[in-house]
C-alpha cells in the first residue's frame, strides 16, 4: 500500500487489533491509517481482561500474537496521527459511554465519540445506520 491512504475499522477486540496494528505499521516505517473507526471497545488503559471463549483459546498463539487476556496497554508510545471515531451502544457493558473520550489520549488528531441505541452489538439492529455514518465521515473528511 505504499502511497495509498486507508482506514481501519474494528469492533470489540478488533478495535484493539486495529489500534495495535497501526502502531506496528508506524514502528516499521509504514504509513499509519488515516482514520480508525473503533467500536465497542474501551480505551487501552481501561481494558479489563475478561478471558476468551473456549473456541478462541490458543488462536492468538497460533498466529504469533499475544493472547488478549494478557494484553496490557503500553503507556510510553507517541499518539497516532490518525483521526479516531469511537462508537458504542448506550447499554454496552464492555465499552462504557463515559469512558470513550479516553481514546483521545492515543491520537494527535480529533477523537469523535458516537453513541448508538442498543448494547454491545448495537450495529446488528441497524448496520446500515452505522455504516452510513462511517461513510459520511470518510466522505466529509477525505473526499473532495
Amino acid at each position: 500500500m505504499p502511497g495509498e491512504e486507508y482506514v481501519f475499522i474494528g469492533h470489540c477486540w478488533g478495535s484493539l487489533l486495529a489500534f495495535e496494528a497501526s502502531h506496528r505499521l508506524k514502528a516499521e516505517g509504514i504509513a499509519e491509517p488515516r482514520h480508525l473507526f473503533l467500536s465497542g471497545c474501551s480505551a487501552p488503559h481501561l481494558i479489563r481482561p475478561r478471558g476468551v471463549s473456549n473456541g478462541m483459546q490458543g488462536e492468538a498463539s497460533v498466529i504469533g500474537c499475544q493472547p488478549v487476556e494478557e494484553y496490557r496497554a503500553p503507556f510510553n508510545r507517541e499518539p497516532l496521527r490518525a483521526r479516531f471515531s469511537v462508537f458504542t451502544g448506550k447499554k454496552d457493558e464492555h465499552a462504557l459511554v463515559d469512558h470513550l473520550a479516553e481514546w483521545s489520549r492515543y491520537t494527535a488528531k480529533i477523537c469523535d465519540v458516537h453513541v448508538c441505541e442498543g448494547d454491545h452489538r448495537y450495529w446488528q439492529s441497524d448496520s446500515n445506520k452505522w455504516l452510513q455514518l462511517a461513510q459520511t465521515i470518510v466522505e466529509r473528511e477525505y473526499l473532495i
